[in-house]
């Protein structure tokens, strides 16, 4: 019997909490409800505004036209005119369109240069000569290490490496012979390795730099014309220095 009593005790306990719960639920959905038929009665306290206003409207229209016909037509017309301009945006005026101004076309121009990896490449790329001596030789192995590995940097960039062949010479060689080795680099790069030869050019320095019997390749430097004006009549003709066949004097079509 104690047993069976605390059983119905703890169900009676379960079914009040059950209760309480409802109740409570029951409390949330009316305020719930509360609250959407307050914002019901909003929403028709504005509507009933907003008919009112549009009954008004209507009837301010109607006088106006009623007003519109008793008097005399021009007036009639300006009123209803006026009445149209009021409810339609205006046109705002066409803006006067002003001559373009020519804008003057720009020059742009282009420092060439390397990398500084490349200028390392070709410091150690000095061609060494024996004394007295301005000829790429086939059996000197110094030679036949290093001509190759310019030739392979001035094809790595695709025309756009051009080199200076600085050539040296010793106290107490020949005039000249710095010169002559500069030009033997430059045959063999042209003639053997197929360089182009547009992008070597020689210099002689002589022995004041102190390197001794060599032809050093130093990357140029050089300001690169990209675009710019041109004349009417030049315009198919690429920007350039032109010249006359078998001739070093400057054609007019270079200006």
């Amino acid at each position: 019997l104690s047993a069976e009593l605390t059983d119905a005790t703890a169900a009676k306990a379960q079914a009040e909490s059950k209760e309480a719960e409802a109740e409570a639920d029951l409390a949330e959905a009316e305020a719930l409800l509360a609250r959407l038929r307050e914002a019901l009665a909003t929403q028709e306290a504005m509507l009933e505004k907003l008919e009112a206003e549009k009954g008004a409207a209507e009837k301010a229209l109607q006088d106006i036209r009623r007003l519109d016909s008793l008097g005399t037509p021009g007036k009639s017309v300006q009123s209803v005119q006026s009445v149209e301009s009021a409810q339609s945006p205006k046109a705002s005026p066409k803006a006067k369109e002003m001559p373009k101004e020519k804008v003057p076309v720009p020059i742009e121009l282009e420092v060439s240069g390397t990398l500084a990896v490349v200028e390392q490449k070709l410091a150690q790329c000095g061609v060494p000569f024996r004394r007295a001596d301005a000829q790429v030789l086939e059996g000197d192995p110094r030679q036949a290490l290093i001509l190759p590995r310019i030739a392979d940097i001035v094809k790595e960039h695709r025309g756009k490496l051009k080199l200076l062949l600085e050539g040296h010479q010793a106290e107490g060689e020949e005039p000249g012979t710095d010169i002559e080795r500069s030009l033997a680099v430059y045959q063999w790069l042209v003639e053997v390795a197929g360089c182009a030869p547009g992008l070597l050019r020689l210099k002689g320095c002589g022995s004041t730099a102190g390197l001794g019997q060599l032809v050093v390749p130093v990357p140029i430097q050089e300001l690169v014309f990209r675009s710019g004006p041109k004349a009417a009549e030049m315009e198919n003709f690429p920007s350039g220095l032109y010249f006359a066949k078998d001739s070093i004097e400057l054609l007019p079509e270079t200006t």
